[in-house]
């Protein structure tokens, strides 16, 4: 269709193909872009499930402790799930590595199984004897029942965690986070 335009309006050889090449160039410039496009939004939406409502909730209260977030529909504070109306205080750190917090609070479930009581846990985790208990209570929340309740069951999730890690690797070379019966 084209040489035959391009023959019917006696335009040059060169000139036709040269535009005919322009033209082909613009029409995969332009699906490239659509593609692009298609692949971002689709990569957006995949990733929308997979983020958690634990996800979600940090954002928010990073948001908060940022100063961005200036309020919060009755959506927001259902997932956030914390009371705003009563005194906070904050403990930032900001050295520590992402997850940090809940590797403390898993090695502090591990000791305190190891050693029996939350005197003893926290002075083997140089810990005060408040922070144990909040850690432990904590993880009652987590869990869902009394630790106790559940002894058995943490401790095989505790061992099963140790020896399968997040990285694929198998066992631990750390012969110091090695669980005594």
């Amino acid at each position: 269709m084209v040489r035959a335009a391009a023959e019917d309006a006696g335009v040059p050889r060169d000139e036709a193909l040269d535009a005919l090449q322009l033209l082909t160039d613009t029409v995969f410039g332009y699906q490239d872009h659509v593609a692009s496009q298609v692949a971002e939004t689709y990569a957006r939406a995949e990733d929308a499930p997979s983020r958690s409502r634990a996800h979600v909730r940090q954002g928010m209260v990073r948001e908060l402790l940022r100063g961005e977030a200036t309020s919060l529909g009755p959506s927001d504070l259902l997932t956030l799930d914390y009371d705003l109306h009563v005194s906070h205080l904050v403990v930032l750190l900001p050295a520590a590595p992402e997850g940090a917090a809940t590797r403390l609070l898993i090695d502090t479930l591990a000791v305190s199984f190891r050693c029996g009581s939350h005197v003893a846990t926290a002075q083997q985790l140089q810990l005060h004897e408040h922070a144990v208990r909040n850690q432990l209570h904590k993880a009652e929340q987590l869990v869902g029942h009394l630790l106790q309740e559940r002894r058995t069951e943490l401790r095989v999730a505790l061992r099963l965690r140790r020896l399968l890690p997040a990285d694929g690797t198998f066992g631990s070379d750390d012969p110091d986070t090695e669980e005594k019966p």
